[in-house]
């Protein structure tokens, strides 16, 4: 895709007229922060109160903007196994003494994730991630 079409993309949906501003009151540096992680590939979190809007603006970008985006969505808990999140081991490749994830619809095949509640998962949860 040529340069001055990712800028228009990029400027259509997280500029200070674009539309996740026009959809979100009041979240123009979050929504700032998110074109830049997006452009950049860095993990961000989002820390607030339930109702802000979290959920919201990331769901509102693959679903509205990024539509070719994959988005894995789950909440946390302190008795989760890492293959909830990561998915399940393979048991063929357990046969043959290899480790090996099916990870089709988990977290590592997603452009997008969020994880709600990430502070009250466990350690073992956590450690993978």
């Amino acid at each position: 895709m040529p340069t001055t079409e990712l800028q228009s993309r990029y400027a259509t949906i997280f500029s200070k007229d674009g539309f996740l501003n026009e959809q979100n009151i009041d979240r123009r540096e979050e929504v700032e922060l998110l074109g830049l992680a997006t452009l950049s590939g860095v993990d961000m979190l989002l820390l607030g109160d339930p109702g802000v809007g979290k959920t919201w603006m990331i769901e509102l970008l693959t679903n509205a903007c990024l539509t070719d985006m994959e988005l894995f969505t789950h909440l946390l808990a302190k008795d989760m196994s890492a293959d909830e999140i990561l998915g399940p081991r393979s048991l063929s490749a357990l046969k043959e003494d290899r480790i090996r994830r099916m990870t089709a619809g988990y977290l590592p095949d997603a452009n997008y994730a969020y994880l709600d509640e990430i502070f009250k998962a466990s350690p073992p949860m956590l450690n993978p991630l």
